[in-house]
């Protein structure tokens, strides 16, 4: 039975472990025969690092299908053409602008119920 593990997101990160790691590990192994791969959004550089492995598993005689690159509904070219900070930043903006417009509109409100609380003669309060 095969053991399978989850790697999470901040492994990477921190340094616990590195899918590449693992997939190196794997491809070095002679307890494997058939690799699959299905990767959305693959960048060059690691399949690069990958090459020659793959490479030597092919002249092994051991297979290898892989699909890259999964659209969804055009959002592989979108997150190609701006990368994750500079969509955080767009959306960080955007919630900036949203709150500007909140405390303006707060403001204003404020100012014209202490206005009518003057005029009524209901003081400063």
């Amino acid at each position: 039975m095969p053991n399978l593990e989850i790697l999470k997101p901040y492994d990477a990160a921190v340094g616990n472990r590195r899918l590449l790691d693992e997939l190196k590990s794997a491809l070095d192994s002679a307890d494997f025969d058939d690799f699959r791969l299905i990767v959305a959004y693959a960048k060059a550089g690691p399949l690069h690092r990958l090459k020659t492995k793959l490479e030597k598993w092919k002249a092994d005689g051991k297979t290898l299908k892989a699909i890259f690159g999964i659209d969804q509904q055009g959002k592989s070219k979108s997150s190609r053409s701006k990368s994750s900070a500079e969509r955080v930043a767009k959306d960080i903006r955007r919630e900036a602008g949203d709150l500007k417009e909140c405390v303006a509109g707060l403001t204003l409100e404020n100012r014209l119920l202490k206005k009518s609380m003057i005029a009524d003669g209901g003081g400063d309060e």
